[in-house]
């Protein structure tokens, strides 16, 4: 993957027009390189960063010279779409850098599967150190051995590519399987003219009762004895959960 950028003075406002000629302001820094402003072209930027993200290398011609660089930051306007400025960080490929690395989710759980539960990700990205050249593209995070409720993976469950070091700390968490009745799952259910509502556990063994709030309503019987039958089901795992949690700091 290659760019091409041109030399430039600095700005200030006049960046404005270059973006509406459709020109991207930058700036090169890094291993024995002085902060060189630069101009890319727009579109051209966008296309390369879709297949480069921050993490593969990029060829940066510049007034013919070349240097292998990482796009380090990207600034973007609230009100416009793509772009505004960018920071490359040119790289020696016989020194080794930090960087992060995404972290993808692949898999499925089956308590998140069957609307049991739902899936946290603490982390989207590892920071790591290793050569340009070794810099991983992802950290696959497989979730499919998460079985039950408030299984977890941490950072040292995942497999690293020889080479690279990971920075973060071993014990943080990477995902975790949380009960759906914990946090937003409450189930409201009718029953002939009396509204129930099964709430949810905030904190260890304290119990919220909302605010009456509109809720799935049948006339069916049976639907609403399977409604109400998953909500205690709810419940009585976020009950459970509350006395191990609260088992552990006793």
């Amino acid at each position: 993957m290659q760019l091409k950028g041109l030399p430039r003075e600095p700005l200030g406002k006049r960046s404005r027009r270059l973006l509406r000629e459709g020109k991207l302001p930058a700036i090169v820094y890094g291993h024995n390189t002085e902060p060189t402003p630069i101009t890319l072209d727009r579109l051209e930027f966008q296309k390369v960063f879709i297949k480069s993200g921050r993490t593969h290398l990029v060829d940066l011609a510049i007034d013919g010279r070349m240097g292998k660089v990482l796009v380090r930051e990207i600034q973007t306007h609230p009100r416009r779409l793509g772009p505004i400025h960018v920071d490359f960080y040119q790289v020696n490929l016989e020194e080794k850098i930090e960087v992060e690395v995404p972290v993808h989710l692949v898999g499925e759980s089956g308590p998140v599967k069957q609307g049991d539960a739902d899936i946290l990700q603490p982390m989207h990205s590892i920071r790591v150190e290793c050569l340009p050249s070794d810099i991983p593209e992802s950290f696959e995070v497989d979730i499919t051995a998460l079985e039950e409720i408030e299984a977890e993976l941490r950072v040292a469950d995942i497999t690293v590519p020889k080479g690279v070091t990971v920075l973060d700390d071993p014990e943080d968490k990477e995902a975790q399987i949380q009960a759906a009745a914990f946090y937003d799952r409450a189930v409201a259910v009718y029953e002939g003219n009396f509204r129930k509502q099964i709430a949810t556990l905030i904190g260890i063994g304290r119990l919220m009762v909302p605010r009456n709030t509109p809720a799935t309503s049948t006339q069916n019987p049976e639907a609403r004895a399977a409604a109400f039958a998953k909500a205690e089901t709810y419940f009585a795992k976020a009950v459970a959960v509350a006395e191990k949690n609260a088992g552990k700091k006793g």
